[in-house]
């Protein structure tokens, strides 16, 4: 393998014997942890829409709260306990 001119990757034997066997290996890993990415990134992204929707429910509870105890704009009492709610969670 050692000469002046470069191997041509062509040339190489890639399909049978040990070099075939561990090429076939590594595409079996890269496939496996490809999929394994992709699963966390799916579960990733449906646990962010839950938490987004979880905190939207929350911030409507809150705005309900207010309304009914008759404060109709969030002034810096407001703002202040909503901080405290969001933080509390």
């Amino acid at each position: 393998m050692t000469g002046d001119a470069p191997i041509n990757p062509l040339e190489l034997n890639t399909d049978n014997g040990l070099a075939g066997t561990l090429m076939e290996k590594l595409v079996d890993q890269k496939c496996h942890k490809r999929a394994k990415d992709l699963d966390f990134h799916e579960n990733a992204n449906a646990c962010a829409d839950h938490v987004h929707q979880k905190m939207q429910d929350a911030l409507r509870l809150m705005a309900g709260v207010f309304m009914s105890a008759g404060h109709y704009e969030l002034g810096t009492t407001a703002l202040a306990k909503v901080h405290l709610c969001v933080k509390l969670k």
